[in-house]
């Protein structure tokens, strides 16, 4: 089993940031892993601001990043940016502290609408510090993050979309060399009509919207409708062990919602399962609609099985 840091970059301890950590301390401690919290607000402001290296709470920080296997980051999100206390952190430390490590990020927030950060604004800083390999992250509402008086629970679709994640993650730790591909990140997705082309090869394409069942919120003709909670009954592992015989774990599946945040989870989920050509589709539902208006449409429609 793996050393684990879970480093909290809020200026509070008591952040929901930090709840989320607490979340995935249980998670991976569940799993057998050894796990550190490490919370950049017990840092003196003045170290992190000054940049002061020598400052003993900072040495001790970046001893146990270097001792552990792995390292999973908490932030929140406001102005479309990470924490001041986090970049501070970032700053000061050394530039090769994730060197051959796997990391994670993870965001909270308001809304939605600065999800985007957590990809273009902090991923490149912490691929600058040498991570071996930065597992596909989760950004959660501040709304799902549950506290109670001795643990910490996330709302369905939130528990769903970090345990994904954090399964991911537990693979890298396993497999330092292999894992470290590009295209094991942030850029296992397809466009649109490369899609729908592979659809007409026989590739599923994988409606995960919580709405898709609506009549009202449209549809992408040929694609097979699975709600979120559903996945693991779908496509997990019969009795015996094996996958499900309903499903090829190397056919192409093209997982869309609408949008990353929403479809990254369930490729995740998928890849965790053991399917070995999972891609979610770029632009979502609105992007195949729009390519489908075009003309590009497939020529069956799949029904679930």
């Amino acid at each position: 089993m793996a050393l684990v840091s879970v480093l909290v970059g809020s200026p509070v301890g008591s952040s929901v940031a930090a709840g989320l950590g607490s979340y995935v301390q249980s998670k991976l401690e569940g799993t057998g892993h050894t796990v550190v919290m490490l919370d950049a607000s017990t840092i003196a402001a003045s170290s992190l601001i000054g940049g002061d290296s020598s400052d003993p709470d900072v040495v001790e920080m970046v001893g146990l990043i270097e001792a552990s296997d792995g390292v999973v980051i908490t932030t929140p999100i406001q102005t479309n940016s990470y924490s001041g206390v986090l970049k501070a952190l970032l700053d000061v430390l050394p530039a090769d502290a994730f060197a051959e490590k796997a990391l994670v990020p993870l965001a909270t927030g308001g809304s939605n609408f600065h999800v985007s950060a957590l990809e273009y604004a902090l991923v490149p800083v912490l691929r600058n510090l040498g991570a071996r390999q930065i597992v596909s992250g989760a950004y959660v509402l501040d709304r799902d993050v549950v506290f109670h008086p001795c643990d910490v629970s996330l709302a369905p679709e939130a528990e769903f979309a970090v345990d994904s994640v954090i399964d991911s993650f537990e693979s890298a730790l396993d497999a330092p060399a292999a894992a470290a591909s590009d295209d094991q990140d942030w850029t296992r997705s397809v466009s649109a009509q490369r899609a729908l082309t592979l659809y007409r090869s026989g590739a599923l394409l994988l409606d995960v919207r919580s709405n898709a069942q609506d009549p009202d919120s449209g549809f992408v003709d040929g694609a097979m409708v699975v709600p979120k909670s559903d996945i693991e009954d779908r496509f997990g592992q019969e009795s015996d062990g094996r996958l499900s015989a309903r499903f090829d774990p190397s056919e192409p599946i093209l997982v869309f919602c609408n949008g990353a945040l929403g479809s990254r989870p369930v490729a995740l989920r998928l890849e965790a399962l053991g399917y070995t050509s999972v891609r979610q589709v770029r632009g979502g539902f609105k992007a195949l609609v729009a390519e489908q208006s075009r003309g590009h449409r497939p020529r069956a429609f799949h029904t679930g099985p």
